[in-house]
């Protein structure tokens, strides 16, 4: 214990700042812990095996409490809770249980129960925490190409810049049946509960040891992370590898992780609708992607029997991309490739048959709107995610143009709708990208109804056009330079650098330069380009721009929504342009917003998605921004 603990202190990456100062202000308020303990309270200084006998010895069958806890609500609980009222009900141990544990108890070493035993040793705990350090002018941008074949790619970068000794090994288990359809996406799901169920016994002590390991499914196939000391990582690898290899599927296991994944697709009715509407479009804008509703129709016909079937074929054909990243060498980096190869011996996956990522391409000038009704009959707020196309990233100027209109953006979206509007306590703006397709969304949870909500950022667009056009060059440049920075500030840890080079050789593009083009493209922009930009995809009279909007409706409404609705109603009677008085308020010149709204005032919508995403074209998957043989480095392997 004291060897974890002092590894684990020694070797604390850094944490973002706001971390740091919450878990300070908690230990600050801690009686016993003395001042220059604050900064390692997780140290154990003093081997007292005396106190140790001494707690040890409060560990008795007359010295407990027990709590049971339960879904349903028995009658005559004589007790409530004083802050929440939950009531419940204080009784004796039965005797007989209390007969049971001290059996346990008074037992000799022989006769104990098998639960009662102090933990075998962790095989898990690193011993090789040596370093190997070399000095070098500037860390390197992006990791190589060790290994490069039909059934395999390697990506390597030994770390040097941190100097733990950690690793981070990411993995693509490319599989064309994966999310072939909802049935599968829910088989593949279940998959992954049984082989977590099966390695539990390793999970516990790997991660007290300070290594972690996370198993999930994308449409691509299988991703496997393994994070922390690299000593013994490969240990685990081959667990789990094993494990998802060997898996036995037991019908009750099989029962339980089907529970859970029913479970799981049911919960997600009734998250808040901020955390919700994101699949809904993705749904939409993904060549392939299944919602949890679409999964949780084919989940009663799933037997243990197909499971058994399936997952053989699952991992029978697969391509397999690696990136090793850390305290390792290259020769270490390759035995890791050779133990996912020659464990799961998949037979080759062409790459034709590769799932790319691709979107659904909106034509110029679309206006879309799909509307969907939430299930918690006793939830009042609604959602809206306001998505703006913009093209493609492969155009680093557009692409640059994007980055820089969300930085611009963003304060005044959160001022008017959030602070002065009050629309609702969720309310963001960002850009984003998904596959080569740039977006900029507004997202707002509300109880106001989301045509209500739609019209407040149709008008704030407006109201930031203006801003825009009167914007001095001083602030312009203001925002220029701080997004500059942001998108040059340091990483902090290995986890982030590895997460970096994730995503571009995820993205298939492997544009490892992309902070560094995005400043190239930066610099240069002026005002007149963003306010081009605005006119063009932003605006909304323009005949150009792309609009895709997703409505979650709640069922029950609040009063103080009621209350409202019934203001605007009242105001629209004396009114009948209320639209425009509500413009004059906000400070938009009338006839200029009316002109505005106007092409945002009849979408199209969206009732069968199948068949909506049938009639549109795709967007071009993506394509390297250099040849992979540039990035290649065969040879030694130190």
């Amino acid at each position: 214990m004291r060897r974890l603990a002092d590894v684990e202190f020694m070797f604390r990456q850094k944490s973002a700042p706001f971390r740091t100062v919450s878990e300070l202000a908690q230990l600050m308020q801690n009686p016993c812990l003395p001042r220059e303990y604050l900064l390692s309270p997780t140290l154990i200084r003093k081997f007292d095996p005396e106190n140790i006998e001494r707690g040890l010895s409060y560990l008795r069958p007359d010295n407990f409490r027990f709590f049971v806890i339960q879904r349903q609500f028995h009658a005559g609980w004589d007790a409530k809770e004083k802050w929440y009222e939950t009531e419940y009900k204080l009784e004796k141990i039965p005797q007989d249980l209390m007969q049971d544990l001290w059996a346990a108890a008074r037992a000799p070493v022989t006769e104990r129960p098998n639960q009662l035993h102090l933990p075998a040793v962790n095989e898990f705990v690193p011993q090789r925490l040596d370093v190997e350090r070399k000095d070098v002018t500037e860390p390197a941008r992006h990791p190589t190409l060790i290994l490069h074949d039909d059934n395999v790619r390697v990506w390597f970068k030994k770390d040097d810049q941190f100097w733990v000794p950690k690793a981070n090994i990411r993995l693509l288990l490319r599989s064309p049946v994966a999310s072939l359809t909802p049935m599968n996406a829910v088989m593949t799901r279940l998959y992954i509960e049984l082989v977590e169920d099966s390695l539990r016994k390793y999970a516990y002590d790997a991660d007290i040891a300070g290594l972690r390991y996370s198993l999930s499914e994308s449409v691509r196939g299988l991703n496997i992370e393994f994070n922390g000391f690299s000593d013994k990582m490969v240990v685990l690898a081959e667990k789990l590898l094993l494990g998802m290899r060997d898996l036995e599927v037991k019908q009750e296991q099989f029962d339980v992780a089907k529970e859970r994944v029913r479970k799981a697709c049911t919960n997600f009715d009734y998250r808040d609708p901020h955390r919700q509407i994101n699949t809904f479009s993705r749904m939409l804008i993904s060549e392939r992607s299944w919602a949890p509703f679409q999964k949780l129709e084919e989940l009663p016909a799933v037997t243990a029997q197909d499971m058994r079937s399936y997952f053989p074929h699952l991992l029978r054909q697969m391509h397999i991309e690696i990136l090793v990243h850390g305290s390792v060498d290259k020769g270490e980096a390759l035995y890791i490739a050779n133990l996912v190869e020659s464990t799961l011996r998949p037979r080759r996956l062409p790459e034709s048959q590769w799932q790319s990522r691709r979107a659904i391409a909106l034509p110029s000038g679309a206006n879309y709107l799909y509307e969907r009704a939430l299930k918690n009959p006793d939830n009042v707020n609604h959602c809206l995610e306001y998505i703006l196309s913009i093209g493609s990233v492969s155009d680093r100027p557009q692409r640059a143009k994007l980055l820089l209109f969300g930085q611009i953006a963003k304060e005044p979206c959160f001022d008017t709708l959030r602070t002065k509007e009050q629309l609702g306590y969720i309310v963001d703006s960002e850009a984003g990208f998904y596959a080569m397709v740039g977006t900029w969304r507004i997202l707002v949870q509300s109880e106001r109804g989301c045509k209500y909500l739609e019209e407040r950022c149709d008008a704030f667009l407006v109201k930031l056009g203006q801003g825009l056009r009167t914007m001095t060059d001083k602030t312009f440049e203001e925002h220029k330079i701080g997004l500059i920075n942001q998108r040059l500030e340091k990483l902090k840890n290995l986890e982030q650098e590895t997460a970096r080079f994730w995503t571009h050789i995820t993205s298939e593009m492997f544009d490892f330069e992309q902070v560094h083009r995005d400043v190239e493209n930066l610099e240069p922009l002026t005002k007149n380009d963003i306010l081009e930009f605005f006119n063009q995809y932003i605006d909304p009279s323009s005949p150009t721009r792309v609009k895709l909007s997703v409505h979650l409706i709640a069922q029950a409404s609040s009063a103080r929504a009621s209350a409202a609705a019934a203001e605007d109603g009242a105001r629209a009677e004396g009114n009948p342009d209320a639209l425009a008085l509500r413009a004059g308020q906000d400070g938009v010149a009338v006839n200029e917003h009316e002109s505005s709204v106007s092409s945002a005032r009849i979408p199209v919508a969206v009732e069968d998605v199948t068949a909506w995403k049938a009639a549109l074209h795709l967007s071009a998957a993506p394509t390297p921004v250099k040849r992979l043989s540039e990035f290649e480095e065969f040879g030694s392997t130190s």
